[in-house]
């Protein structure tokens, strides 16, 4: 008997002692296989179930034989003669259809229900398949799951209290949690990892919160003066007026924190520009900083000593904190929508300790390049393989920089490097600047703006002049290199010359000329993504590509993709003035796409969503 697609798994436990049942139910799954019988050939052959419970991940269930029940009417036992284990036990239950019914047998057919239930012991079960069970759960099964008994207790608090989320207007839930927390440390010890999202219309609120949930500064500050090292950021938080009901819940916040002392991811969003908990917590890493550096002898059990992963993204107010603390445990460091200008690193002068620091990633922010260069020619970040850079268009610190500087200090100082991603409307990288990373053997990914030179060519022989020593420019090892923000009047300025009859070459020597340099790269994966913007000093002239051109760059496609190269150039769409359509433009191996695109403006806004 095979039994397809399940809408649930309902996990059900009748305690004897309290004569009380409880009932998880975990949705969302797909069933892509479940075998209910067994070989009467080998009758010591278990009989399996593959459940898929994720896309990419399914579990194989064997059920001994005598294990596995199918009552008539679906029906679990509920006296204490039952001979299988009370503990708990398991049932897979799904839709039946009818003409599924009418495969099965006919003592096996429930005909007063619509629902067939297939029953189980999960005591037969190891623990560790338990937990795999147990760990896709929601909330609310978790919840349910843990009054079960001690066994599932223990087994679903560990997942219940690992990943916290929260928003500002969850204020019961904040105080309920810490309230908690305080008065059962070890519960702290199960957060992993803390998501707090600050929403704008809740900066002002103030809601009505029973007494019940109101918690005292003096219970907060008994709590974290137990910690091993004095908070004094914390205790004067607290001691702040406490009638405003964010304060209280940034104390909250705090007292949840520190107190996980396993904590390894925190990712904070905020539309607010100044609150208290941005500056405990900034304030607070930076002095973790100092005691992580003079803490070398026995474990660890200082708040923040774990952290490997902090994600930053909205505006701080500069008199809360102006610098970016890199934790000297932190694996991954995300900056988003920032105008944090500095990064903070853990180590004062001489630096010989090299962080575990990973990925950096800084988007759409203000951090001074300058300042960026000095943390990375410190040495300290030489572990870095995954590095992203998106300027803030607005910011201007960066214009009278010398970016060369920065790429060198990368090509120099960050020789693990495998992915580097330089986004910047204002300015990007020329060949000088790319030929510096040069030296970086593991890098795999290239992805960045502005490459091609901004003079044009006075005669078609110089027109790919700067192509002949590309494979110079890149290191050995690159496997992927995106063009971003090339404009199509520079493509135009060197590709035409040699297209145009009159200069004796045409299609097929641009093609010759083009090809042998682009195959020495060696490359899985090249595209280029073009700006129609006018050459400097006419912006209200747009360039498009010529029919020569695109058929070129199509050959070019269809030729290194036959190489296993996969070439693409995509121009996105610009509405000129007085026009209410544009169109884009996808050249790839085996198509040239030219679709209409609508304006943002002109359609409605889940509408746009859905385009995009």
């Amino acid at each position: 008997m095979f039994i397809n697609s399940p809408s649930a798994i309902c996990l059900e436990s009748w305690n004897d002692r309290s004569r009380s049942r409880a009932k998880v139910i975990l949705r969302d799954f797909t069933l892509i296989r479940g075998r209910m019988a067994w070989s009467e050939a080998n009758p010591k052959r278990p009989a399996t179930l593959v459940l898929k419970l994720s896309p990419r991940w399914s579990l194989s269930i064997g059920i001994p034989r005598g294990r596995l029940l199918f009552p008539e009417r679906s029906k679990l036992p509920t006296g204490e003669s039952d001979p299988r284990p009370s503990r708990i036990k398991t049932n897979y239950s799904r839709s039946c259809p009818s003409k599924t019914s009418q495969t099965l047998p006919q003592q096996e057919q429930s005909t007063s229900t619509a629902q067939d239930h297939l029953v189980m012991s999960l005591s037969a079960l190891p623990t560790e398949l338990d937990g795999r069970i147990i760990s896709f759960l929601d909330t609310t099964a978790l919840n349910a799951l843990s009054k079960v008994s001690k066994y599932y207790h223990k087994q679903a608090k560990e997942y219940l209290y690992r990943d916290l989320k929260f928003t500002t207007h969850h204020s019961v839930a904040i105080k309920r949690l810490a309230r908690t927390i305080l008065s059962r440390r070890e519960l702290a010890d199960y957060i992993h990892s803390v998501s707090l999202t600050y929403k704008k219309e809740d900066d002002q609120r103030q809601p009505d919160l029973q007494d019940q949930f109101e918690i005292k500064p003096v219970d907060i500050w008994k709590a974290i003066a137990t910690i091993e090292c004095p908070v004094p950021e914390l205790m004067s938080i607290c001691s702040l007026n406490l009638e405003h009901s964010g304060m209280e819940v940034d104390g909250c916040l705090a007292a949840i924190l520190l107190l996980a002392t396993n904590l390894t991811t925190i990712k904070w969003t905020s539309e607010v520009k100044k609150t208290g908990f941005a500056l405990l917590t900034f304030r607070f890493l930076h002095m973790s900083q100092m005691w992580l550096s003079m803490s070398e002898d026995g474990p660890w059990t200082l708040p923040f000593s774990k952290l490997q992963h902090l994600e930053i993204d909205g505006v701080i107010e500069h008199k809360v904190v102006d610098r970016v603390p890199v934790h000297a445990t932190l694996r991954k460091l995300a900056i988003r929508n920032s105008t944090l200008s500095n990064l903070l690193l853990p180590y004062e002068e001489p630096r010989t300790t090299i962080l575990p620091l990973r990925t950096l990633e800084i988007q759409d922010c203000f951090l001074d390049p300058a300042k960026l260069e000095t943390a990375i020619l410190s040495g300290v970040m030489r572990n870095i393989s995954h590095l992203s850079i998106e300027w803030n268009p607005y910011h201007k610190i960066h214009k009278h920089y010398n970016n060369q500087r920065l790429v060198t200090a990368m090509g120099t100082y960050l020789p693990n490097l495998e992915t580097l991603r330089w986004l910047s409307n204002q300015s990007g990288l020329d060949g000088s600047a790319i030929r510096t990373l040069h030296p970086l053997q593991k890098l795999r990914v290239l992805d960045f703006d502005h490459v091609l030179p901004m003079a044009p060519c006075p005669t078609p022989a110089q027109a790919l002049d700067f192509l002949a020593n590309a494979p110079a420019f890149f290191p050995p090892s690159l496997q992927s290199l995106h063009f971003h923000e090339v404009w199509t009047w520079e493509f135009n300025d060197k590709v035409d010359p040699l297209l145009r009859g009159d200069t004796g070459a045409g299609a097929d020597a641009a093609f010759a000329y083009v090809m042998p340099i682009l195959s020495a790269l060696g490359l899985r994966e090249l595209s280029m993504t073009m700006c129609m913007q006018g050459p400097p000093g006419e912006d209200d002239i747009r360039s498009d590509f010529s029919d020569e051109g695109k058929a070129l760059l199509r050959r070019i496609a269809d030729a290194l993709g036959a190489v296993g190269t996969r070439f693409e150039v995509f121009r996105g769409p610009v509405v000129l003035e007085g026009v209410e359509q544009a169109r884009k433009l996808w050249i790839g191996p085996g198509f040239t796409t030219e679709e209409l695109w609508l304006r943002e403006r002109d359609i409605e806004e889940d509408l746009w969503d859905d385009i995009q």
